[in-house]
């Protein structure tokens, strides 16, 4: 994910998703069209879902989530538990979430598990603990791994999966890790919940390459070591380990006016096709590369690399056109146009002969956030085309968009990893 808190010494926070590399699928859909920009999306039927299987979305009215000064953050939460226990379990509150990442990360600081959580040991090091570096675009998250059920929704079985529990001070840090995020203050949120395209949040990579600097083998003093991690013990995708509604998730999110909103609230459902609450209409699928990515023709140029990601609070992409805000602006980075700007691009399946054309706006990011509102369809910011295009939170806004997970299979799209809206 990248994300961009334009409230934060003008630099950027969080995150790009890190280290994808996965087997892609093929396709057998084809459509076109798209909405007139975000406000005429397909959200509303999924938006009164309701069922075990539903969490809730809210932007801008959470207790750290939406303070501070970070528009278009999309939180919930989720219940863990020591695993085997019913007691000792914790809602954990102010989780980002995010689509283009996989896996729990929970500050250290926000959990309250009394015996407090086991940390994973290293098999091959008698008392080693694992840790990870997780590296975002423009930070980290560093900390020990530990087992958990996780419960989704009001689903009454949970997912069994390592986690990241995220804390600065655990061992000593690498230098890859140096500038992680030390609190839920500084990052705006008490985690992240990553439920991304994939089962595993580094796959082949970390598993055959430990200069992939993401896993590490820490003793109780002194230096950790980076390793390889097989893709069954890294931290994992809760959803792809629920025992049902487990092939994907639903992000719906209200349209909301132009000039923004203060408050937002939207679903997360679990499982495509798998509930008579998760049934596709009006979509269509959009499969991706083995990275969860997808081709975007803008602006005279096609940009590979393109991908959805709730975990980025504007669009983010290459503009010559566009002026940018000051660099000494608190939106440095964003794109600051005189007018409201009304543009367009084509998104293209990874496979197959999928198309949509998506019309967007983009408005000035420093009027946009002058008021109270934290929800936004209009905010955009500049990236290198080499990093693609980034269809961020404004996307989702009147949509409701889909997530296929890697190896999953649902009756209406295939095999994932694929999108659909």
């Amino acid at each position: 994910m990248i994300s961009k808190n334009i409230f934060k010494a003008g630099s950027a926070i969080a995150a790009i998703s890190f280290l994808l590399v996965w087997v892609g699928c093929t396709s057998s859909s084809s459509s076109s069209g798209g909405p007139t920009y975000v406000q005429a999306g397909t959200s509303a039927t999924y938006l009164n879902a309701t069922g075990a299987n539903v969490m809730s979305i809210t932007i801008g009215s959470g207790t750290i989530c939406g303070q501070a000064g970070y528009p278009n953050e999309p939180c919930t939460s989720v219940k863990i538990c020591s695993p085997g226990s019913t007691t000792n379990c914790q809602t954990i509150t102010d989780l980002l979430v995010d689509t283009g990442s996989v896996g729990l990360r929970v500050f250290k600081s926000a959990l309250t598990l009394s015996p407090s959580l086991t940390y994973t040991a290293d098999t091959t090091i008698s008392g080693n603990t694992i840790a990870e570096c997780a590296q975002f675009g423009t930070g980290a998250d560093w900390g020990p791994l530990a087992t958990v059920d996780i419960y989704m929704g009001t689903e009454t079985t949970p997912a069994t999966v390592p986690m990241q529990v995220i804390d600065q001070t655990f061992a000593t840090v690498p230098s890859v890790c140096s500038q992680g995020d030390t609190s839920p203050t500084e990052a705006g949120f008490n985690g992240i919940l990553g439920v991304g395209l994939f089962n595993d949040d580094c796959g082949s990579t970390c598993a055959t390459d430990a200069a992939a600097d993401a896993y590490y083998t820490c003793p109780t003093s002194g230096a950790c070591t980076a390793i390889t991690r097989s893709t069954s013990t890294q931290v994992l995708n809760p959803v792809s380990n629920l025992s049902q509604d487990n092939n994907g998730v639903i992000i719906a999110l209200p349209a909301i006016p132009a000039a923004g909103s203060a408050s937002v609230t939207g679903a997360l459902i679990l499982g495509i096709n798998s509930q008579t609450n998760n049934v596709p209409t009006g979509v269509s699928g959009y499969y991706t590369d083995a990275d969860g990515n997808f081709e975007t023709d803008f602006g005279g140029s096609s940009i590979t690399g393109s991908f959805l990601d709730t975990g980025s609070n504007a669009l983010f992409f290459p503009s010559t056109s566009l002026t940018q805000c000051g660099t000494n602006s608190a939106a440095s980075g964003f794109y600051c146009p005189s007018a409201i700007t009304t543009l367009s691009a084509v998104n293209h399946s990874n496979t197959g002969t999928s198309t949509a054309t998506v019309t967007f706006q983009v408005s000035n990011a420093v009027t946009l956030v002058s008021g109270s509102n934290q929800a936004f369809y209009d905010l955009a910011g500049n990236i290198s085309a080499n990093d693609g295009f980034d269809w961020g939170l404004p996307f989702y806004y009147g949509r409701a968009v889909f997530f296929g997970i890697q190896s999953k299979s649902s009756t209406f799209f295939g095999t994932g990893p694929y999108v659909g809206y």
